[in-house]
Protein backbone atom coordinates (compact mmCIF):
# COMPACT_ATOMS: atom_id res chain seq x y z
CA UNK A 1 0.00 0.00 0.00
CA UNK A 2 1.46 3.28 -1.14
CA UNK A 3 1.27 5.85 1.83
CA UNK A 4 2.36 8.55 -1.63
CA UNK A 5 -0.21 11.67 -1.24
CA UNK A 6 -2.52 11.82 -4.56
CA UNK A 7 -2.11 15.99 -4.00
CA UNK A 8 -5.77 16.41 -3.24
CA UNK A 9 -6.70 18.72 -0.99
CA UNK A 10 -10.02 18.26 1.77
CA UNK A 11 -12.48 19.15 -0.99
CA UNK A 12 -10.89 16.18 -3.32
CA UNK A 13 -9.70 18.96 -5.61
CA UNK A 14 -6.13 19.14 -6.62
CA UNK A 15 -3.89 21.54 -4.40
CA UNK A 16 -1.45 23.01 -5.66
CA UNK A 17 -0.88 25.42 -2.96
CA UNK A 18 2.88 23.99 -2.39
CA UNK A 19 3.67 25.89 -6.15
CA UNK A 20 4.16 29.50 -6.82
CA UNK A 21 0.59 30.97 -7.33
CA UNK A 22 0.68 32.81 -11.44
CA UNK A 23 -1.07 36.60 -11.09
CA UNK A 24 -3.60 34.86 -12.83
CA UNK A 25 -3.74 32.06 -10.21
CA UNK A 26 -4.12 34.55 -7.84
CA UNK A 27 -6.51 36.59 -9.11
CA UNK A 28 -8.94 33.71 -10.09
CA UNK A 29 -9.01 32.57 -6.35
CA UNK A 30 -9.62 35.96 -5.30
CA UNK A 31 -12.31 36.49 -7.49
CA UNK A 32 -14.16 33.30 -5.87
CA UNK A 33 -13.29 34.28 -2.42
CA UNK A 34 -15.41 36.97 -3.04
CA UNK A 35 -18.16 35.70 -4.56
CA UNK A 36 -18.58 32.66 -1.86
CA UNK A 37 -19.67 35.58 0.77
CA UNK A 38 -21.98 37.77 -1.96
CA UNK A 39 -23.82 34.11 -2.39
CA UNK A 40 -24.43 33.63 1.08
CA UNK A 41 -23.64 36.36 3.57
CA UNK A 42 -20.20 35.31 5.14
CA UNK A 43 -17.99 32.12 4.76
CA UNK A 44 -15.76 30.33 6.98
CA UNK A 45 -12.12 29.32 6.01
CA UNK A 46 -12.80 25.69 5.53
CA UNK A 47 -15.78 27.13 3.42
CA UNK A 48 -13.31 28.88 1.08
CA UNK A 49 -10.70 26.01 1.32
CA UNK A 50 -13.39 23.95 -0.38
CA UNK A 51 -14.46 25.81 -2.82
CA UNK A 52 -11.08 26.75 -4.42
CA UNK A 53 -9.91 23.42 -3.44
CA UNK A 54 -6.69 24.07 -0.93
CA UNK A 55 -5.68 23.62 1.96
CA UNK A 56 -6.90 25.65 5.01
CA UNK A 57 -3.64 27.79 5.47
CA UNK A 58 -3.85 29.08 1.88
CA UNK A 59 -7.34 29.87 1.84
CA UNK A 60 -6.36 31.68 5.29
CA UNK A 61 -3.79 33.80 3.48
CA UNK A 62 -5.61 34.23 1.09
CA UNK A 63 -8.50 35.88 2.94
CA UNK A 64 -5.98 37.81 4.76
CA UNK A 65 -4.48 39.65 2.08
CA UNK A 66 -8.55 40.60 0.84
CA UNK A 67 -9.05 41.60 4.51
CA UNK A 68 -5.92 43.93 4.40
CA UNK A 69 -7.13 45.52 1.72
CA UNK A 70 -10.77 46.09 3.64
CA UNK A 71 -12.47 44.00 0.14
CA UNK A 72 -13.64 41.41 3.25
CA UNK A 73 -14.09 41.62 7.25
CA UNK A 74 -14.44 39.12 9.80
CA UNK A 75 -17.79 38.75 11.26
CA UNK A 76 -18.15 38.49 15.10
CA UNK A 77 -17.46 34.93 14.93
CA UNK A 78 -13.53 34.42 14.28
CA UNK A 79 -12.78 32.89 10.94
CA UNK A 80 -15.91 34.00 9.33
CA UNK A 81 -15.68 36.45 6.41
CA UNK A 82 -18.46 38.95 4.78
CA UNK A 83 -18.13 41.48 2.39
CA UNK A 84 -16.44 44.90 3.07
CA UNK A 85 -16.31 48.38 3.01
CA UNK A 86 -13.32 48.81 0.48
CA UNK A 87 -15.94 46.45 -2.16
CA UNK A 88 -18.71 49.06 -1.54
CA UNK A 89 -16.33 52.19 -1.89
CA UNK A 90 -15.24 50.36 -5.11
CA UNK A 91 -18.32 49.60 -6.58
CA UNK A 92 -19.80 53.56 -5.48
CA UNK A 93 -17.11 54.93 -7.33
CA UNK A 94 -17.58 52.77 -10.42
CA UNK A 95 -21.44 53.96 -9.91
CA UNK A 96 -20.90 57.26 -9.62
CA UNK A 97 -18.86 57.77 -13.05
CA UNK A 98 -21.40 55.50 -15.12
CA UNK A 99 -24.46 57.96 -13.35
CA UNK A 100 -22.25 61.12 -13.96
CA UNK A 101 -21.70 60.37 -17.73
CA UNK A 102 -25.03 59.47 -17.98
CA UNK A 103 -26.92 62.12 -16.05
CA UNK A 104 -24.36 65.15 -16.58
CA UNK A 105 -24.73 64.09 -20.92
CA UNK A 106 -27.81 66.39 -21.59
CA UNK A 107 -27.03 69.12 -19.44
CA UNK A 108 -23.83 69.50 -20.65
CA UNK A 109 -25.24 69.48 -24.61
CA UNK A 110 -28.10 72.17 -23.60
CA UNK A 111 -25.34 74.40 -21.67
CA UNK A 112 -22.92 73.71 -24.94
CA UNK A 113 -25.50 75.58 -26.62
CA UNK A 114 -26.47 78.13 -23.95
CA UNK A 115 -22.53 79.43 -23.89
CA UNK A 116 -21.70 78.82 -27.14
CA UNK A 117 -18.15 77.51 -25.47
CA UNK A 118 -16.39 74.04 -24.85
CA UNK A 119 -18.23 72.34 -22.34
CA UNK A 120 -16.15 69.59 -20.36
CA UNK A 121 -16.85 67.69 -17.20
CA UNK A 122 -14.14 66.11 -14.73
CA UNK A 123 -14.18 64.03 -11.90
CA UNK A 124 -12.42 65.51 -9.19
CA UNK A 125 -9.86 63.40 -6.78
CA UNK A 126 -9.34 65.97 -4.25
CA UNK A 127 -11.66 68.61 -2.88
CA UNK A 128 -11.42 71.92 -4.28
CA UNK A 129 -9.50 74.36 -2.00
CA UNK A 130 -11.16 77.65 -2.91
CA UNK A 131 -13.72 79.50 -5.19
CA UNK A 132 -15.34 82.67 -5.16
CA UNK A 133 -18.39 83.44 -2.85
CA UNK A 134 -20.52 83.04 -5.71
CA UNK A 135 -19.97 79.17 -6.15
CA UNK A 136 -17.61 79.21 -9.10
CA UNK A 137 -13.53 79.33 -9.93
CA UNK A 138 -12.65 81.54 -12.50
CA UNK A 139 -9.58 81.14 -14.75
CA UNK A 140 -8.60 84.38 -16.86
CA UNK A 141 -5.63 82.91 -18.79
CA UNK A 142 -3.79 81.49 -15.98
CA UNK A 143 -4.57 77.72 -17.38
CA UNK A 144 -3.33 78.84 -20.84
CA UNK A 145 -2.33 82.37 -22.42
CA UNK A 146 -5.69 83.23 -24.04
CA UNK A 147 -8.41 81.29 -22.60
CA UNK A 148 -10.46 82.08 -19.96
CA UNK A 149 -12.49 79.57 -17.73
CA UNK A 150 -14.98 79.41 -15.31
CA UNK A 151 -15.66 76.29 -13.78
CA UNK A 152 -18.63 75.35 -10.43
CA UNK A 153 -18.65 72.18 -8.65
CA UNK A 154 -21.27 68.74 -8.91
CA UNK A 155 -22.08 67.26 -5.45
CA UNK A 156 -23.30 63.52 -5.24
CA UNK A 157 -26.09 62.90 -2.97
CA UNK A 158 -23.95 62.91 0.12
CA UNK A 159 -23.20 66.31 -0.23
CA UNK A 160 -19.23 65.17 -1.66
CA UNK A 161 -17.77 67.04 -4.52
CA UNK A 162 -17.24 64.70 -7.23
CA UNK A 163 -16.68 66.54 -10.08
CA UNK A 164 -16.12 70.33 -11.61
CA UNK A 165 -18.32 71.47 -14.71
CA UNK A 166 -16.19 73.79 -16.36
CA UNK A 167 -16.92 76.38 -19.65
CA UNK A 168 -13.69 77.45 -21.28
CA UNK A 169 -13.22 79.29 -24.59
CA UNK A 170 -10.53 82.20 -25.95
CA UNK A 171 -10.18 85.29 -24.24
CA UNK A 172 -11.72 87.58 -27.52
CA UNK A 173 -15.12 86.08 -26.72
CA UNK A 174 -15.39 84.78 -23.31
CA UNK A 175 -14.18 88.16 -22.36
CA UNK A 176 -13.42 88.98 -18.14
CA UNK A 177 -16.70 90.94 -18.24
CA UNK A 178 -18.50 88.03 -19.59
CA UNK A 179 -17.38 85.38 -17.38
CA UNK A 180 -20.00 86.40 -14.30
CA UNK A 181 -23.08 85.63 -16.96
CA UNK A 182 -21.38 82.53 -18.36
CA UNK A 183 -20.48 81.77 -14.62
CA UNK A 184 -23.80 81.41 -13.49
CA UNK A 185 -25.27 79.48 -16.15
CA UNK A 186 -22.60 76.77 -15.41
CA UNK A 187 -23.73 76.85 -11.57
CA UNK A 188 -27.16 76.26 -12.07
CA UNK A 189 -26.12 73.41 -14.75
CA UNK A 190 -23.71 71.75 -12.30
CA UNK A 191 -26.27 72.18 -9.02
CA UNK A 192 -28.99 70.71 -12.18
CA UNK A 193 -26.44 67.68 -12.30
CA UNK A 194 -26.18 67.22 -8.74
CA UNK A 195 -29.78 67.23 -8.24
CA UNK A 196 -30.27 64.02 -11.08
CA UNK A 197 -27.01 62.60 -8.76
CA UNK A 198 -29.24 62.86 -5.92
CA UNK A 199 -28.10 66.12 -3.84
CA UNK A 200 -30.30 67.78 -2.55
CA UNK A 201 -29.77 71.38 -2.32
CA UNK A 202 -26.25 73.56 -2.51
CA UNK A 203 -24.21 72.86 0.57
Amino acid sequence: MSNESDGRGPSGHTDSSHRPESPVQSVDRATAILELPGRQDEAGVTEIAAELGVHKSTASRLATALELRGLIEQTEERGKYRLGLGLIRLAGAATVRLDLSRQSRPVREQLAAQVAEAINIAILRTQPKSARTDGCAYSVGELETGLNAVAAPVFTFTGQVVAALSASGPSFRLTEQRLPEVGATVRAAAEKISSRLGHLGRP
